[in-house]
């Protein structure tokens, strides 16, 4: 599969990261730009699975789980920001 638009949030998977910002962004941007995908880089870590199960409810509710990828922990960090637009 060939992503057009990648859209990238490195991050641990945590409240104050507002990931729900990036969701409703790529929500937005999918109105204007429909090849537009988000990749979710990152863990939970200590209570961060409510954090992330609060992020897999916010995708469902914006209807854009085909054009959002959970990766987990991701090692080569720099290939993820060369395939980010």
């Amino acid at each position: 599969m060939r992503f057009q638009t990648i859209v990238l949030m490195p991050a641990r998977f945590a409240p104050n990261k507002r990931h729900d910002v990036a969701i409703d962004a790529v929500a937005a941007l999918r109105a204007r730009v429909p090849d537009a995908y988000l990749l979710l880089a990152g863990e939970a870590f200590d209570h961060g699975e409510r954090a992330l199960d609060e992020v897999r409810r916010r995708i469902q509710q914006r209807g854009i789980e085909p054009h959002v990828r959970l990766l987990g922990f991701w090692r080569d960090m720099p290939a993820l920001y060369r395939a980010a637009d």
